[in-house]
């Protein structure tokens, strides 16, 4: 089931719940801290509901790999963590 966010939930924050999720930790004890690996604002911003096409972002973040799409209505996170997966969606 997914974690299904509210529609001014950002990006980051999807990407970071996800994560949250496979580790089964609160967002602020996590072992990295998703600025060290990439900029949060330019990740928002290229999810924009402001842009206007479709794109698709997979991420390397320490030993999971998370996956952005814009699926239209909404942006969908999905982290994986070798065979688990955790899936946020945030609305638009």
């Amino acid at each position: 089931m997914p974690n299904d966010l509210t529609a001014d939930a950002s990006v980051t924050m999807a990407v970071v719940t996800a994560i949250s999720e496979l580790s089964g930790r609160h967002p602020v004890d996590l072992d990295f801290c998703l600025a060290e690996h990439v900029d949060p604002d330019a990740l928002d911003g290229l999810f924009s509901p402001a842009r206007d096409r479709a794109i698709e972002l997979t991420l390397s973040l320490d030993d999971y790999e998370v996956t952005v799409r814009d699926a239209g209505a909404e942006t969908v996170v999905v982290a994986r963590d070798g065979d688990r997966t955790s899936r946020t969606v945030v609305g638009r």
